[in-house]
Order: C-alpha cells, then structure tokens, then sequence
C-alpha cells in the first residue's frame, strides 16, 4: 500500500469517526431538550429561584397556587427544566464512544494499560459532571440518572452505527 493510500484510508476513518460522534451527540442533545420540555420538572433550588409569596407550612403542605417573585427570567424559564439532566447525557454520550472506540482500535502490546487508564479517566471524569451536577443543587438523583442511560445509549448505538460501517469497508 502507497503512502497516498495510506492517509486517504486513514483520513477517511477519522472523517467517519467524527461525523459518527457528532451526529451521536446532536441526537442525544435533541432527545435531552425534547424530554426536558415535554416532561421536565423541579429543580432542587426552585425556591430560592422562585422565592414563591407562598410557602409550605404544617397546616398547609401542598401549595397550588403562588406567584414567583424572583426577578431573573432566563432562571425561572431553567428552573423547570430538570429532567433530563443535559450535562449527564452530554458527558455520557461523549465518553461512551471515546471508551468503546478505545476498546476497539487501541491495542498496545508493548504498554497495555495505557487504554485501561486513558477509558478510566474518561470515565471518571464523567462521573465528576454528574456529580457536579447534583452537588450543586441542579438535578435530582433521577435526572443524572436518566441523562447517563440517555447518554450511554446514543453513545452504543451510533458507535456499533459506526463499526459495522468500518467492518464493511475492511478496516
């Protein structure tokens, strides 16, 4: 094989590559933003955005009826939209093609826990969004759930997309 034919194959692996992951990533983020309007709830810290004129006392835990006080708009817009947790399903949808792409292409016999290490950090530092994310009072333990199975499947789908389309041209 030529050198020419060499970087026009691997040019065309890595064009794939990317397309595949981009698309995997804007699915996963219309399918996030669709459930988050469709079916979004609370955030944790819809009270102190909100600072409703009416709060829950003993004798009148559920309130049904309240004005917003709070001021900042583009907050009171967000405070609804909880589930799913975007920045879950982002992190997932990234790190599950990076660590299955790694599994497949990456074979280092001289060092071979280099891949093991480099789909750890990975890993890890996904977990880390998450749990940013819930540290921080922007989603319930539901939503960072559902955003990393949302995550983790787009990831799945558009990767296994993505190696039978390799497979079937021979690389």
């Amino acid at each position: 094989m030529d050198e020419a034919n060499v970087w026009h194959q691997m040019f065309y692996f890595m064009y794939n590559f990317v397309i595949t992951h981009l698309v995997a990533a804007g699915v996963c983020f219309l399918l996030t933003t669709l459930i988050k309007y469709n079916f979004g709830r609370l955030r944790p810290h819809f009270l102190e955005i909100c600072q409703p004129d009416t709060l829950p006392s003993p004798a009148q835990p559920y309130v049904s009826s309240y004005t917003c006080r709070g001021t900042n708009r583009k907050a009171l817009e967000d405070v609804f939209l909880s589930f799913l947790s975007g920045h879950a399903s982002a992190a997932a949808v990234g790190v599950t093609y990076a660590v299955l792409y790694l599994q497949e292409r990456m074979h280092l016999k001289i060092v071979p826990l280099v891949r093991p290490l480099i789909q750890t950090t990975y890993i890890c530092s996904c977990f880390y969004v998450i749990f940013t994310r819930f540290t921080d009072f922007k989603h319930h333990v539901t939503d960072l759930i559902g955003g990393l199975l949302l995550g983790i499947l787009c990831g799945l789908v558009f990767f296994l997309r993505y190696l039978s389309q390799m497979r079937t041209i021979g690389l």
